[in-house]
């Protein structure tokens, strides 16, 4: 690479930042830099972020959510993978709480688990089904409200039966519905019978 004062140029791009972060880049340097570069920034990893959580805001703006497919390219970005890894950040405690509290405030559907998220709307939508048609025993294959609904509760079910449901869900479903079962072939003997 190119050598400058003794060093490649990205050794002393380096060397100012972290001179300027220490205090003790003298001034004449400092404006000797921002005056050479017009997008010069001492701050590099932060106005990377920002820019990249534009991005996202743009994709919001277009889209009206904030839930993008992890494989997402928008913009010639991987904005897909840079949200989920902020999420991955989240939930392991290393995202800054200056970043949680500007993705909590910026869209009004963001999440941090999605899979919690739309455990919880399917839920919801079982109680609409619920008082709807006066009980909680959905078919199979049934599609309520544009969402497979009845191979949801199937699934929970099957989760249930193999120990994975957690003690909180399995509460949920049987405090909620007085008529609610674990075994499918009850649901099924109930349903022969219309």
């Amino acid at each position: 690479g190119t050598i400058f004062e003794g060093v490649t140029l990205h050794e002393f791009v380096l060397r100012q930042r972290n001179m300027y972060k220490a205090k003790k880049l003298t001034q004449n340097r400092i404006d000797a830099l921002e005056n050479a570069f017009h997008d010069w920034s001492w701050f590099i990893l932060d106005d990377l972020w920002s820019k990249h959580f534009k991005i996202l805001e743009e994709f919001y703006l277009r889209f009206k959510t904030s839930r993008v497919p992890q494989d997402k390219v928008y913009k010639s970005f991987t904005i897909g993978s840079w949200v989920a890894r902020h999420r991955r950040l989240y939930k392991n405690g290393k995202l800054d709480q200056e970043k949680i509290i500007k993705f909590e405030q910026s869209f009004d559907d963001w999440v941090w688990n999605l899979a919690d998220d739309d455990w919880n709307k399917n839920f919801n939508l079982l109680e609409q089904y619920q008082k709807e048609f006066k009980n909680s025993k959905v078919p199979p294959k049934k599609i309520y409200k544009k969402i497979k609904l009845g191979s949801w509760v199937a699934r929970q079910r099957y989760e249930y039966q193999k120990k994975n449901l957690t003690k909180y869900k399995i509460k949920k479903f049987e405090n909620t519905f007085k008529d609610w079962t674990w075994n499918h072939s009850d649901q099924e003997n109930w349903l022969h019978k219309f």
